[in-house]
């Protein structure tokens, strides 16, 4: 039995399947009749012909096994297919699927939606429609002819808009915009470092973080989309993992409970909402005027596509992101031609870094040096001792104290001197 996702999808697929005669009645008889508006409240099924056909959707799913968030996107296509098929789907030609299509276009801007439209419906009429073989049985094998013009292919690569990865610096800003959360700092460095997906570090327990000398060591029991396994921390993010570890509530008392949770229901240690993380994110990058979408995942993205020009070779990303196949990592990886090179000459000594983003693409922790405490790279003070670990700010505190004994003992040499006069 599949298990529910961080983000609600087993409720919102059960409630879209015990409530599918709503789906009939436009957006206002929805509201009139519901008295509020439902999400993606839009689309509905304007021949009430189509509707019996959700039902072999569902027994398809259930018989599958598929995962929520698979069924949901399945739904979503045939959703649009009965938004804007006036006449029962199972009479559609190529002309009438081609016109779907072409509302598609409209809808969705990306072309991995629009490339996972065409899967979907080439799949749903397998399902629907199937083709038979020279015995008259069903077979799923083959495409519907319906359908059989359609190509992912066709989607021209030239659509796709560049992806808004954030430089090195920025993810460095991001980190000090949380530097009063140690919590979030936490959960963006098993993003971008442990390269972690949401889902998986929501989940995680005390006992699964194993402080090591120089890294840490996760463990991913539950709810991860590659199966059970381990990812690491180490350079980057060791110290935001460290200063959550230590600071957590029940540390040493509860190793079962979350590592993260709920800030608004910290005694009880509620779920940690992926919703406000993504939004907390949005709201960083807003006061950080940065003008980029950005989500949780991008943090997956930017933490792969830095570790790659900082030399980090395919194999050991593929095993701390615990891929089968390296097919992903091109998904992943966003870096350009020019990126490598210069990144390349910087780790020749060929060239020296001309900025902040070049500096950051060879991380280093931060050693305190008063009590040896490792900090994340974008920290400014100890967070154990509370001691600057800049150099020229520890230079500067040191002067500032020396000034200041230099006032108190000439102000003291003062004093005795008018004491001796009189």
């Amino acid at each position: 039995m599949v298990q529910d996702d961080a983000y609600g999808n087993k409720q919102r697929y059960e409630r879209f399947k015990n409530g599918l005669d709503i789906f009939l009645l436009s957006p206002t008889q929805r509201f009139e009749k519901l008295g509020r508006k439902l999400r993606n409240d839009k689309y509905y099924c304007k021949n009430p012909d189509n509707l019996k056909y959700f039902e072999f959707l569902f027994r398809r799913f259930e018989a599958k096994d598929l995962s929520y968030i698979r069924r949901l996107r399945v739904i979503g296509t045939f959703k649009i297919v009965c938004h804007f098929a006036e006449k029962d789907v199972k009479t559609f030609d190529q002309d009438d699927i081609d016109s779907i299509v072409a509302e598609m276009h409209k809808i969705y801007r990306s072309v991995e939606s629009k490339r996972s439209f065409i899967k979907n419906i080439k799949n749903i009429w397998r399902i629907l429609f199937p083709e038979t073989d020279d015995k008259g049985r069903k077979d799923s094998t083959k495409v519907p002819y319906a359908v059989r013009h359609l190509k992912r292919s066709d989607i021209a690569k030239s659509q796709e808009r560049a992806r808004d990865i954030l430089t090195p610096n920025e993810v460095d800003n991001l980190f000090r915009y949380f530097q009063d959360k140690p919590q979030i700092q936490c959960f963006l460095a098993l993003l971008y470092d442990g390269l972690l997906r949401p889902q998986e570090a929501i989940y995680l327990k005390l006992k699964d973080i194993e402080m090591l000398d120089s890294s840490i060591r996760v463990h991913v029991r539950e709810h991860g989309k590659e199966g059970i396994g381990i990812s690491w921390v180490d350079a980057i993010g060791y110290g935001y993992v460290q200063k959550w570890y230590l600071f957590h509530p029940h540390q040493e008392t509860k190793p079962c409970s979350p590592f993260l949770f709920s800030e608004s229901n910290y005694n009880s240690f509620g779920k940690f909402s992926l919703r406000k993380a993504n939004e907390r994110l949005k709201k960083a990058c807003k006061d950080l005027d940065l003008d980029k979408r950005v989500n949780l995942y991008d943090l997956n993205r930017a933490g792969i596509t830095h570790a790659l020009l900082r030399g980090v070779p395919s194999i050991v990303i593929q095993k701390k992101r615990r891929w089968s196949s390296l097919k992903q990592l091109k998904v992943y990886d966003h870096s350009t031609s020019m990126n490598v090179m210069e990144s390349e000459l910087i780790r020749l000594g060929l060239k020296e870094p001309s900025n902040k983003n070049e500096e950051a693409l060879a991380p280093k922790l931060k050693l305190c040096v008063f009590c040896n405490t490792k900090n994340g790279f974008s920290e400014e003070v100890c967070f154990q001792c509370k001691r600057p670990l800049d150099r020229k700010r520890i230079q500067e505190q040191v002067e500032r104290t020396e000034a200041i004994m230099k006032d108190d003992v000439w102000k003291k040499i003062a004093e005795l001197e008018s004491l001796i006069k009189t």
